[in-house]
């Protein structure tokens, strides 16, 4: 008999789903509440990327043979990394905005030589209108 890899697949998420918020709420975890409270519509790589770590952390507090559920600690390092990803993504928009003005400087200076060229074209076009060779 052949097991269609799909059908297994999608069985085995949805045992997840239906697993995951008892297994969250019995050991009280804040980060895996933080992960369900998570607007799915707002960011949803966010959201995956909030399981994917939480399962990850305890994924290594088992493999370190701990079958403590107290994930404070984790917890604590996945909040220094976000607050350390909000700090990346303000230096990101501060050096975006500093850009803008950079290319909006050298847009008006852009502008400005355009006039100048096309005023020097004018004039160019001028003299050569008044230096006609004689007949």
């Amino acid at each position: 008999m052949t097991v269609n890899l799909t059908n297994m697949l999608s069985t085995i998420a949805l045992i997840g789903l239906l697993v995951g918020p008892t297994v969250g709420v019995a050991d009280g975890s804040d980060a895996y509440q933080a992960c369900q409270d998570m607007k799915w519509k707002a960011d949803k790589q966010a959201k995956k990327n909030c399981f994917r770590d939480l399962a990850l952390s305890y994924e290594v507090v088992m493999a370190n043979g701990s079958t403590d559920t107290d994930t404070s600690e984790l917890e604590d390092e996945i909040a220094e990394l976000e607050g350390k990803l909000e700090e990346s993504e303000e230096g990101i928009a501060e050096i975006e905005e500093a850009h803008e003005a950079e290319i909006a400087e050298l847009e008006g200076k852009l502008e400005e030589s355009e006039a100048e060229i096309a005023e020097l074209e004018d004039k160019l076009e001028g003299e050569m209108g008044n230096n006609t060779l004689p007949e």
